[in-house]
C-alpha cells in the first residue's frame, strides 16, 4: 500500500460547511501548507500529495483538478521560510555573527505558520 492508500476515506469536516469554506482549495492548501512547515515542499509534499488529486476530484465531484492541485503548490511553497524546512534551515545556517539565531528561529517559524493560513485563505479566494 503507497502513501496515497494510507487515508482511502477523506473525513468530514463538517464546521467548513457551517462557515461557507469550501474544502478542497482551502483544505489542500492548508494540509499541505502545514505539512511543509516542518518537511521539504519539492522533495516529500508535492510528490506525496500531487497523486491523490484525481482520487480527490472523482469522490468530491465538480472540482477543477488543476485549482486543486495549483492549492497545493501554493500552500505549500508559501511556508518554505519555516526553520524546520529545508530553506529556513539553510537561512539559519547561514546566520552572521552579532544576530540571535533564537530569535530569527521564531521569526521565522511564526512566518511559516501564519503562511500556512494565508496560503489556504489565498487559495480559497482565488480557486474556491
Amino acid at each position: 500500500m503507497g502513501v496515497v492508500g494510507v487515508w482511502p476515506v477523506p473525513p468530514p469536516v463538517p464546521w467548513l460547511g457551517v462557515v461557507g469554506v469550501t474544502v478542497p482549495p482551502f483544505g489542500s492548501a492548508g494540509v499541505t501548507g502545514v505539512v511543509s512547515v516542518y518537511s521539504s515542499t519539492s522533495g516529500v509534499v508535492l510528490p506525496a500529495f500531487l497523486p491523490t488529486v484525481p482520487g480527490i476530484v472523482e469522490r468530491l465531484g465538480g472540482l477543477d483538478p488543476i485549482a486543486v492541485a495549483s492549492a497545493m503548490n501554493l500552500g505549500s511553497h508559501l511556508v518554505d521560510l519555516s526553520p524546520l524546512s529545508t530553506t529556513g534551515a539553510l537561512c539559519l545556517a547561514g546566520v552572521p555573527a552579532g544576530v540571535d539565531p533564537q530569535g530569527l528561529f521564531n521569526k521565522l517559524l511564526a512566518w511559516g505558520l501564519s503562511m500556512t493560513v494565508v496560503g489556504a485563505v489565498l487559495c480559497w479566494l482565488m480557486f474556491g
